[in-house]
């Protein structure tokens, strides 16, 4: 809210004082009044959870995350490693959390890939073939403050699904597909890390 205040006295204050001396008004100056007046209705909350939150989605109360590597039950080999290291590229993307081994970590979050299925999604009418599959990962996590043994999160049975293009125009391999499901899988799990709505 502190923010709203700054722009309302830096650009709007000013804005009125020129226009009363006889200045016409900027566009840029409406331009802003009507955004900071939307901003104003909407309104801001220090808890996300009574309104608007203009700040840190994630946890200021979690400095460090360790992210062992994911468990991999399925047979298509490194699918464990290739979550991880999405999963902490997000982290360190998105959050202002230390990534750190597990015996120096605040939290840890553990995981477990147990299903990587592809599902006809089109045919080519002419062919008979497949025109798009999706790649749909089935992944399951909790985690867990080291300290208190106490669980932040956990997701079971988490699905995540991407399509690809396998047939001969674009020839997408499997990988393709199977990477933009890991992706979207991390992007899935960070956003389930965030502070309680």
């Amino acid at each position: 809210m502190r923010d709203v205040e700054q722009a309302v006295r830096r650009w709007w204050l000013p804005a009125v004082k020129r226009a009363k001396a006889g200045v016409a008004v900027s566009v840029a100056a409406v331009v802003m009044a009507a955004v900071v007046g939307v901003g104003l209705v909407g309104g801001c909350a220090a808890k996300p959870t009574e309104g608007y939150a203009w700040g840190d989605a994630y946890g200021k109360d979690v400095e460090s995350i360790a992210v062992p590597i994911f468990e991999n039950q399925t047979y298509h080999r490194d699918l464990g490693i290739e979550l991880t290291e999405a999963v902490l590229k997000e982290v360190q993307r998105r959050t202002s959390w230390e990534t750190a081994p597990r015996t120096r970590a605040a939290t840890v979050l553990n995981g477990v890939v147990s299903d990587l299925s592809l599902r006809r999604l089109s045919r080519d009418r002419d062919t008979g073939l497949v025109a798009e599959l999706a790649v749909t990962l089935t992944v399951s996590f909790e985690w867990v403050d080291s300290r208190t043994g106490e669980v932040l999160a956990s997701r079971r049975q988490l699905l995540v699904g991407e399509s690809f293009v396998p047939a001969r125009g674009a020839g997408e391999p499997l990988e393709a597909g199977r990477s933009a499901s890991v992706r979207e899988a991390a992007r899935e799990i960070v956003d389930a890390l965030r502070s309680s709505w």
